[in-house]
């Protein structure tokens, strides 16, 4: 379970991985910047992690739909469009507005509301939700670099 935030070009999540049960079972990267066919991309990752693989494949290969299964995904591609990966099919969304999504997406909307940035809200997420823990994975998509 996840929370992935992004605003003002911060692609940001928790780093908690745990059971669909909620068990905990360590910490991993949520935050990954890939190199495919559509050039630079970076992906904020919730669900089981075995779709993680089949997410990169898919933008490898974007005339396909993207794969089923229990996943959500935030994209960051290098033409600057952001993309919510679900299930299965995709949205373009607008990139000048905030947006969460996961386990602890209605605390980061909180948090964002009240005028939190990306690493601000999941931190404050990581604080107050059992589903969402570990340390703040965050990246900057205007400078192409990790930023913790």
């Amino acid at each position: 379970m996840t929370v992935i935030v992004w605003r003002d070009g911060i692609l940001a999540a928790d780093s908690m991985t745990s059971t669909g049960y909620g068990i905990r079972t360590g910490y991993s990267e949520k935050v990954r910047k890939i190199q495919g066919t559509l050039g630079q991309s970076v992906v904020a990752f919730s669900g089981r992690q075995a779709m993680l693989g089949a997410v990169i494949k898919w933008l490898d290969h974007p005339r396909i739909a993207p794969p089923a299964g229990d996943y959500t995904a935030l994209v960051y591609l290098a033409d600057r469009r952001l993309l919510l990966v679900e299930d299965g099919a995709y949205d373009v969304l607008d990139p000048s507005k905030p947006r969460a999504a996961g386990a602890g997406a209605e605390f980061a909307y909180g948090a964002l509301a009240a005028g939190a940035s990306a690493t601000e809200a999941v931190r404050l997420t990581i604080e107050n939700c059992v589903y969402c823990g570990g340390d703040v994975n965050a990246f900057d998509c205007k400078e192409w670099k990790k930023i913790t």
